[in-house]
């Protein structure tokens, strides 16, 4: 199922802001997919931009960061590589980020994967993951789960993204480590 969501209120500055900070970083080409080419170098998130621990949602559109610096905003566990330091996505908490400087780019291949969640989540528990283009509209890109913890922007027939956004479905908190684009320019 393919839904689509927009930002309202506070949240669509915030989309503002990361279109306006993306406009300072260094234009690159964005490759054609093909299914010869080779794996590009994995990213991993350098920004929160929304996030929500149960008690309302916390904007960071004030905070942006520049490209090469980590988000300073919200909960910084979830930034960069993987380090066994978990944020914890609280049940019916969300969480949105960004790679501000890079992207996840579609190859071309089916069942090859270009976003990695490094998390736990628990047996029965769940999250519905959430890719975009612009950090406005959102579309839904599949389920995490236990067993699933990679996506294929394929699913969606988009060619690169650049936001992630997790909104936890079960009943139980779920820890999230890092967001890992695996091809990108």
């Amino acid at each position: 199922m393919n839904e689509r969501w927009l930002f309202r209120g506070p949240s669509r500055s915030v989309a503002l802001v990361v279109l306006f900070a993306l406009a300072g970083c260094e234009s690159q080409p964005i490759p054609t997919p093909s299914q010869d080419a080779a794996p590009l170098a994995p990213a991993f998130a350098s920004a929160v931009i929304a996030y929500d621990e149960g008690d309302g949602e916390q904007d960071c559109g004030d905070m942006m960061p520049l490209c090469d610096e980590l988000g300073t905003c919200g909960p910084t566990d979830l930034l960069g590589e993987p380090d066994e330091v978990a944020y914890v996505l609280v049940a019916g908490g969300f969480v949105e980020i960004a790679f501000l400087c890079s992207s996840m780019i579609e190859r071309g291949v089916d069942a090859s994967p270009e976003l990695k969640l490094w998390a736990t989540v628990p047996e029965g528990g769940g999250a519905i993951v959430q890719v975009s283009v612009d950090g406005a509209t959102y579309d839904e890109i599949g389920v995490m789960n236990s067993e699933t913890l990679e996506f294929d922007l394929a699913r969606l027939e988009l060619t690169d993204a650049r936001f992630v956004r997790v909104l936890n479905t079960g009943a139980e908190a779920i820890d999230i480590d890092a967001f890992e684009a695996l091809r990108n320019p």
